[in-house]
């Protein structure tokens, strides 16, 4: 398929061949028109006839010929500027122009045959000539296809029918005709077919020859084609450009007429072998052109042959590799460089292909390793033979981690030769990374170091022993230049003063903020000293700032070491020592001789023999022995005789073993005086640990002590009465608590206090109250045990722990002693006071709590006795400490029903028995626990009267009510309510502006019809803060009733004073009243009574109609109780009272 595309694009690229090929064609054809139709109408028309049908064929010839040069002409394109070609084979190419002459030309051309069919058939005795309207058909196909070519048959197959039918209309006339006509068509069809079938194939023909062309014209590479005499009939336009030569001139040259004389001839060789082997080949061809250019290229070239499988020409490939032989040489020559270079350096080069495994060594990595050069490169990990096992170790994690990390390394490590000689290499490696991110390949070089290395070693080596020597001397060096002013230390001198190696600017200029001030005129004099020749030496001590800002003291000395030729001193060396401990101990043994000399605490040192052999001032000042009289005395010279032989065995014991001893001891003064001193002891040691000195140091705590004791006194005991305090009292308590748990007794915690104490102390005064309390504490003193502890807590109480105690009969007798001694009368002057006692006890163990419970549970004990009448004592119960638990506890739980929301208001309906009317509704609380259920107030509120909760349960009484009558009115549900009041609750001064603030919060709820019912006994309380406090709610309009009248202290007084407005009879009278005189004639007399100060009143309790009855007819018509109804939940309420309505109408 190529060298048919090749052949005939070459074949064809002449445009004048074109042209003159169509007119050939179109001679022949018209010649052959002429001719042959004239002959074959000359034998079958007559003369007339023949006249008229040449005028009709000739018209036929113009027309079909015209079409055709159309066609023709208009696929002969213009010239390209660019490549002198056209293409022919655009003629082939059905454009939408095309197509629609196409179809034109087969309807004219089908019309054309049809008449020249009817003229004709006319002159045959109507016979139908059929083979006329092939021509139009097949004509119609070869130009436009199947669709021109059917369109044709279409026409002809039509025309034809109506012009040869019998003139009646019938069909043709005989059945010969009609097959004629019918193969007529068929012979249409298949025509169009075929033709379609060939126009498509050369389409594809062309358009495979076009992209062929385009291929080989865009490729940089020399394709030709040469036939059998090497004459070239195919180039593409590399091969132009090459050889610099049009292809419409190169087609038909031969490698004679481009190359000289010699490459010709070469290249006529090659052609040959290619030919002759009749196989492809591959070789470097080196041409030169006879304008003397020299190229060089890579050639294939191949064999061409005909359809009898014999040769007929060659193709041929060509890539210029000039360029690249030029680089492939001058790889080599540096390639050579490299290896000498390599050689010289001692550097071999490497690869490593990470993809493919290949490995690259170049010839001076095999010389440093000692490889043999014919063997392939040492693979990775193989090559570790080549070294120590630890550096192959330190190499190969280097390379592992540089292939984890995609980083490069450099690594020095050690061979070991096959001769055993060992030799030090640097190794380094570079990834090569792909797109992807990852190493692909690595490269890097292999430095033989050993001489390197060596001379490093030996460096490192003078250096260490010159730094071990100047380490050893813990002294740090300097050097000045004294041309450059450069000066450098080592590093001890900057870790000397806490600077890290390289942290510290010694620039000399910098030498001001180093060295002290003071130092620095010191030290710059001894230089000059030194470099004018008066002194060999430059030694100075001198003061440098370390890096916390301190000084620390440096010994510096240095001399001139190198000098220039003129004898000018070039460079100076020189030490600096860390002389601070040997400056601290000057300073201390200094400042040691000032202390010892003027030390306030005695100061005496002892000989190994244990004799006095130095004392200071401070030591006679406290002994009163002079120097001479203690020095060569035993320290007995000071005993007090206070102390026994253990006591000073112990403590050389001490100072023998642990070479310390600290203590207090009782010493004579020289005029015969004891006293105490706190005195510290200490053994020093020579290296071989044997004892040299004692040093003690003492002070004379004699005032100390008595202060201390004095301070003790008043810390732990009472001033009064001299006995122990409070403070005292918890540790003799914790005490006496442990000694019972040891010896398995009891002990007893008694809280007294005095009865009557504040009326003694009103009536005689304080004086005589203090005198009191002494005398008491006297008399309790004297009757109590050794082991028990009497303490006064303050005023006038007391506590006395009674220790070891084996019953409750034996605490009892001593309680009983302790209670004749408070009652025993005490003279003060000349009055004679007596007093009791009320004492609260609790006992230890049975009563298991800690100290302090322990003292809280004897005052709880103590009120009961005082309670009780006082002169007792009271045992505390346990079980009243329960009951108070239950009491917190319950506090608690209501607290947080209270903040949860749980409590509830339930209505009572208050009646008029004259109208049957719901006057009013009392408002009773509910706890709806969340696991007891409905709880009454008897369930709880006990534990809230007199607590914290009092008021906050009380203002969301009040609240909760108004809210539920706001709800009511909004309802059309106007009802009058009551709430209950504590006393403490209505007693407080912020009472009555509260109940305001809540009143105003619910506007919708009338004041007047707002109540509230309080306690008789509790107004009688405070009668003074009762009145102030209802009369400024009355201010308000609301109401009041006193709850409850008849159950307390009644006074008639305070019922007058009081600014209430109803009565309420206690429902306890009312209940029992139908059976009892006494509770009938108290309700009679209640009733009475409020007629009398024109009050309003109500019986509550009222539980059944004989109850109401006896009410109604002793005038008190408000009633309310179970026999009217149980108080009710809130959205209960309204409903009963739409039902008591009915019932009453």
């Amino acid at each position: 398929m190529m060298y048919i595309l090749i052949w005939n694009q070459a074949a064809m690229t002449n445009r004048a061949r074109y042209i003159y090929r169509s007119l050939a064609y179109y001679i022949i054809f018209a010649m052959a028109w002429i001719f042959l139709s004239d002959d074959l109408l000359r034998t079958v028309v007559s003369h007339e006839a023949l006249i008229s049908l040449s005028t009709t064929k000739g018209i036929f010839f113009v027309f079909v010929s015209a079409v055709g040069f159309l066609l023709t002409l208009r696929a002969v394109p213009e010239l390209d500027a660019s490549s002198n070609k056209f293409n022919e084979d655009s003629i082939f190419t059905t454009k939408k122009s095309k197509r629609t002459l196409a179809y034109l030309f087969s309807i004219l051309i089908t019309l054309i045959a049809i008449y020249l069919y009817n003229e004709i058939s006319s002159a045959f005795a109507n016979k139908s000539l059929f083979i006329l309207l092939m021509l139009p058909i097949t004509l119609s196909a070869l130009i436009g296809g199947v669709g021109p070519g059917l369109l044709s048959t279409l026409c002809a197959a039509v025309g034809s029918y109506f012009l040869i039918r019998s003139p009646q209309g019938a069909s043709y006339p005989d059945a010969f005709e009609q097959l004629k006509w019918l193969l007529l068509i068929i012979n249409g069809v298949v025509v169009s077919l075929i033709s379609e079938a060939l126009q498509r194939t050369s389409e594809n023909l062309t358009k495979n020859k076009s992209l062929l062309k385009s291929i080989a014209d865009s490729t940089s590479d020399a394709i030709f084609v040469k036939d059998i005499k090497g004459r070239y009939i195919f180039a593409n336009e590399a091969s132009a450009d090459i050889l610099n030569t049009p292809i419409n001139k190169l087609i038909g040259l031969t490698d004679a007429d481009l190359f000289d004389l010699q490459t010709a001839q070469l290249l006529s060789e090659l052609d040959s072998v290619v030919a002759t082997k009749a196989s492809v080949q591959t070789h470097e061809e080196h041409i030169t052109t006879k304008r003397g250019s020299e190229m060089i290229f890579g050639v294939t070239k191949g064999p061409i042959f005909d359809d009898f499988g014999k040769v007929c020409g060659i193709f041929g490939i060509a890539r210029d590799i000039s360029e690249q032989k030029r680089s492939e040489q001058e790889l080599i020559n540096r390639t050579a460089a490299l290896n000498q270079a390599q050689q010289l350096a001692h550097i071999g080069s490497w690869e490593w292909n990470l993809t493919t495994g290949h490995h690259y060594w170049s010839d001076e990595i095999y010389r440093i390793y000692g490889r043999d050069l014919s063997l392939p490169p040492a693979i990775y990990p193989e090559v570790s033979q080549y070294f120590t096992h630890d550096s192959w170790i330190k190499l190969s994690a280097t390379i592992e981690h540089a292939l984890a990390t995609v980083e490069s390394y450099e690594c020095e490590a050690q061979l070991s030769r096959a001769s055993g000689e060992l030799r030090w290499i640097s190794a380094r490696g570079e990834p090569v990374i792909a797109s992807n991110g990852e190493i692909i390949a690595f490269h890097g070089t292999v430095q033989d170091i050993t001489e390197q290395k060596q001379a490093q070693l030996l460096l490192e080596q003078r250096e260490q022993q010159l730094e071990r020597v100047i380490t050893g001397s813990d002294q740090g060096y300097w050097d000045w230049n004294l041309l450059t002013n450069e000066f450098n230390v080592s590093s001890r001198f900057e870790t000397m003063l806490g600077f890290m190696p390289g942290e510290l600017d010694v620039r000399i200029e910098r030498w001001s903020e180093i060295v002290h001030p003071d130092d620095l005129v010191v030290a710059q004099e001894s230089i000059n000293r030194h470099l004018s020749g008066q002194q060999t030496n430059h030694v100075a001590e001198i003061r440098c700032k370390t890096k916390q800002g301190n000084w620390l003291w440096v010994l510096t000395a240095g001399r001139v070491v190198s000098w220039h030729n003129d004898g000018t001193p070039w460079m100076m060396s020189g030490t600096h020592t860390d002389i601070s401990t040997r400056k601290h101990h000057e300073l201390a043994l200094l400042e040691s001789n000032v202390v010892f000399e003027n030390s306030y605490e005695g100061i005496m040192v002892l000989g190994a023999n244990r004799l006095i052999i130095k004392v200071n001032p401070a030591f006679s000042r406290i002994t009163g022995y002079s120097s001479a009289e203690a020095i060569g005395q035993s320290p007995r010279l000071l005993s007090s005789g206070q102390h026994d032989a253990l006591f000073y065995q112990e403590m050389w014991n001490s100072l023998n073993k642990q070479d310390f001893w600290r203590g207090e001891i009782c010493n004579r003064h020289k005029n015969g005086e004891i006293y105490i001193e706190s005195i510290s002891i200490s053994v020093v040691r020579d290296s071989r640990a044997e004892i040299q000195y004692y040093i003690g140091i003492f002070t004379d705590i004699t005032q100390l002590k008595a202060h201390q004791a004095e301070l003790d006194r008043v810390a732990h005991y009472d001033v009064l009465t001299g006995l122990p305090n409070r403070r005292l009292l918890s540790d003799r308590l914790k005490r006496s608590v442990n000694r019972t748990e040891r010896s398995g007794k009891s002990c007893a915690i008694c809280f007294l206090d005095l009865d009557g104490f504040k009326e003694i102390n009103d009536r005689y005064g304080h004086a005589i109250g203090d005198q009191l309390l002494v005398g008491i504490a006297n008399n309790l003193q004297a009757i109590l045990r050794v082991d028990d502890t009497l303490a006064r807590m303050g005023g006038d109480e007391f506590v006395l722990i009674l220790s070891e105690i084996a019953s409750a009969t034996e605490c009892s007798l001593i309680l009983d002693r302790v209670l004749v001694a408070v009652n025993s009368i005490i003279q003060i002057a000349e009055i004679e006071v007596r007093t009791t006692a009320s004492i609260g006890v609790c006992m230890y163990p049975e009563d298991h709590a800690d100290p302090d419970t322990l003292l809280r549970h004897a005052d709880q004990a103590m009120y009961l006795a005082k309670d009780a009448g006082g002169n007792r004592y009271q045992m505390f119960d346990p079980e009243t400490e329960r009951q108070s638990q239950i009491h917190r506890r319950a506090l608690e739980l209501i607290g947080l029903a209270l903040a949860r929301d749980e409590f509830v208001l339930h209505y009572q309906p208050k009646v008029d028995l004259l109208s049957g009317e719901v006057v009013g509704a009392e408002a009773l609380i509910r706890w709806q626990h969340p696991e007891l259920g409905l709880l009454f107030p008897g369930d709880f509120l006990s534990h809230v009267y007199g607590s914290k909760l009092e008021q906050a349960l009380g203002e969301w009484v009040i609240h909760a009510a108004l809210k539920q009558a706001t709800q009511w009115a909004q309802c059309g549900l106007n009802v009058k309510l009551s709430i209950n009041v504590s006393a403490n609750h209505l007693l407080r001064s912020d009472f009555a502006a509260n109940l305001l603030t809540a009143l105003s919060s619910y506007p919708e709820v009338p004041r007047s019809s707002f109540e509230l019912e309080v306690l008789e006994t509790m107004a009688i309380g405070d009668m003074q803060q009762a009145i102030q406090t209802l009369q400024q709610c009355k201010e308000m309009g609301v109401r009041f009733s006193l709850d409850d009248f008849g159950t307390g202290y009644s006074s008639l007084t305070y019922l007058r004073k009081l600014p209430i407005d109803t009565l309420k009879i206690d429902q306890s009278f009312v209940r029992d009243m139908l059976t009892d005189p006494d509770d009938f004639g108290i309700v009679q007399g209640v009733i009475q009574l409020a007629k009398v100060f024109k009050l309003q009143v109500i019986a509550e309790g009222a539980e059944t109609v004989e109850h109401i009855a006896l009410l109604r007819q002793l005038g008190c018509h408000l009633v309310q109780g179970y026999g009217i109804a149980k108080p009710m939940p809130a959205n209960m309420f309204p409903i009963w009272c739409n039902e008591w309505e009915k019932q009453r109408a």
